[in-house]
């Protein structure tokens, strides 16, 4: 793989934190195709996904994944897991997550896709009867 830019955040605490997605207004769709989010899509300036091939490089340090989010009245909250891997492409991008942690009180909505399969609008990898995919439109 040829070498990507990347947005790095180094005053969050415990960071430096390379973004590996960023979604604030919709601005960009995430209804999105499997190479879309196998190879990235967006722009580092706005809102966009690194790409799940990047992102598999950068796995190799051993980092942990941070989810932070900002509630309408401002409030801003975030999830940590201390392990976070994603399988390669052959294995449909399955995602593997422990050490769920947060100060907030917040529950782990991550819980129900761990060892799941990816699906995207144009790759139905998921084990329910419809498309959840198009319900949630976005992968």
């Amino acid at each position: 793989m040829s070498p990507f830019s990347a947005y790095c955040d180094i005053n969050t605490a415990s960071g430096p934190w390379t973004i590996i997605a960023n979604r604030y207004n919709g601005s960009i769709s995430f209804y999105e195709t499997w190479s879309s989010y196998r190879d990235g899509f967006g722009y580092l300036e706005t809102e966009f996904w690194i790409g799940f091939e990047k992102y598999r490089l950068q796995q190799t340090l051993g980092l942990k994944m941070r989810i932070e989010m900002e509630g309408w009245d401002g409030s801003h909250k975030y999830v940590e897991y201390s392990t976070f891997t994603v399988s390669d492409e052959a294995s449909h991008y399955t995602l593997s997550y422990s050490g769920f942690s947060t100060p907030h009180g917040l529950d782990d909505n991550l819980d129900a896709a761990n060892g799941l399969p990816f699906s995207t609008i144009d790759r139905d990898n998921d084990e329910s009867d419809g498309r959840c995919t198009s319900l949630a439109q976005g992968a």
